[in-house]
Order: C-alpha cells, then sequence, then structure tokens
C-alpha cells in the first residue's frame, strides 16, 4: 500500500523546479513522491521529464574526456574574456550620453564654420562686383560718346536785309463789364479809315568796276544802310460803353 503525497498537488510551475531538481539528483522522497503524483496527471509535464530524461541517458553514454594540465587555465581565460566583453559593452552604453554631447557640438561648430565661410566668401564676391560694374560703366559710357572729329567751316555772314518790318499787330479793344443803368446811349460807329503803310525803295545794286591799273585790286563799295521809316500810327477809336439791356 502507497503513502499518499503529502502537502497541497502541484501545479506546473512548481513541477518544473522539481523537475530540475530531479535531474540532478537533489530531489528529496517527499517531493519525489509529489512530482511522481503530478506526472501522472499531466501530459505536458510527462512530455518534459521524459525528454529530459533521454538527454541524460545520452549525456551519460558518451566517454569522459581526459584532464589536460590546461583546461583550467583555458576555462578561466574565456571567463575573463567573456567578463572584459561584457563591461566594455557596458561601459560604451554608459558613455554613450557624453558620445553623442561630444557629436552634436563637433556637428555644430561644423555648421558654423562652414556658414561663415560661405558668408565671407559671399562679401567677396559682393564687393568684388561693386567695384567692377562701375568701371565697366564707365568703360561703356567712353565708348559710347566719342564723337568723330570734324573740321570747322568758316561760316560767311548774311547780309544784313535792309527791309523793316512795318508789319503792325492790332490791339485788342478793351472789354470793360459794368453794372447796366436804365440809360440809353447810342453806340458810337467807328469812323476812322486805316492808312496804307508806304513801301522801302529798293535798294541800289553795287557795281564794281576794275581799276585801269594792272596790279591794284577791285574794291567793293560800300552800301549805305537805309533808315527804317516810322510808321504813322492809327487813331484810337473811341472807348465802347456797355449796351443796356432791355
Amino acid at each position: 500500500m502507497t503513502n499518499p503525497p503529502a502537502g497541497p498537488p502541484l501545479d506546473c510551475a512548481h513541477a518544473r523546479a522539481l523537475i530540475d531538481a530531479f535531474l540532478v539528483d537533489e530531489l528529496d522522497p517527499v517531493d519525489a513522491a509529489r512530482l511522481s503524483a503530478h506526472v501522472k496527471g499531466c501530459a505536458a509535464c510527462t512530455v518534459e521529464i521524459g525528454g529530459s530524461t533521454l538527454v541524460m541517458t545520452l549525456l551519460g553514454s558518451l566517454p569522459t574526456p581526459s584532464s589536460t594540465p590546461r583546461l583550467d587555465e583555458r576555462i578561466l581565460l574565456a571567463a575573463l574574456d567573456d567578463r572584459t566583453r561584457r563591461h566594455a559593452h557596458r561601459s560604451w552604453l554608459s558613455d554613450l550620453r557624453t558620445q553623442v554631447i561630444r557629436g552634436t557640438m563637433r556637428t555644430t561648430a561644423t555648421l558654423m564654420a562652414t556658414i561663415v565661410s560661405v558668408a565671407l566668401l559671399g562679401a567677396v564676391i559682393v564687393l568684388a562686383a561693386s567695384q567692377i560694374v562701375p568701371q565697366l560703366g564707365v568703360f561703356t559710357g567712353q565708348r559710347a560718346t566719342i564723337a568723330p572729329v570734324a573740321t570747322p567751316t568758316p561760316s560767311v555772314p548774311a547780309v544784313q536785309s535792309a527791309e523793316p518790318s512795318t508789319t503792325a499787330k492790332p490791339r485788342p479793344s478793351p472789354v470793360i463789364s459794368a453794372t447796366p443803368v436804365p440809360v440809353i446811349v447810342p453806340a458810337p460807329t467807328d469812323s476812322a479809315a486805316p492808312t496804307m503803310s508806304p513801301e522801302p525803295s529798293p535798294l541800289p545794286t553795287p557795281s564794281i568796276e576794275p581799276s585801269p591799273s594792272p596790279t591794284a585790286e577791285p574794291t567793293a563799295t560800300p552800301t549805305p544802310t537805309p533808315q527804317p521809316t516810322e510808321k504813322p500810327r492809327r487813331t484810337q477809336p473811341p472807348p465802347v460803353e456797355p449796351t443796356p439791356s432791355p
């Protein structure tokens, strides 16, 4: 007659912990009885313990390796290398913030230096262009305003006409605006007759007579300049009075 398992029934999570202890032969009889009762009713734990038992059986069938004097040294070196690798990885992560800050500062400094260089280069180009363009304008203006050299020719003074200008401009009659007065005055009539202006007499044509001497040059006789005759003035018409409206 078998003894019933002591304690509450196991679940899968606690059964896995007991399976691990069973594989390394560290399970006490009470827990072994509890695990055996649980495995009978749980298919998942039965498959797990069966697979682990098969693996342990296969490992036990392998030959035991012969120990070498440097086996322990190689194990220690491998452990040290693994620790160094993990420490380096951890230190890189811990220094990530500093590296990001340094990279940002370097990028900002490079960008500022590039902007300053481009600004200085643009200022130099604009300054050079502002000094070259006026010179080009001066050269173009000088080339465009060059005029051909002309030889001046002596001009012959024209003979001043002796006919005076006797055409008189009529004077406009004054316009008087006044308040109408209820007095009837007859409008005077203009009885002045126009006078004819005298015509100027024709000018005599000068004649040049050759001198009997063969060595003398002919001289021109000066023509007297006629004086313009004064035109008689016209009599002024009487002032025109405003005609009253009916």
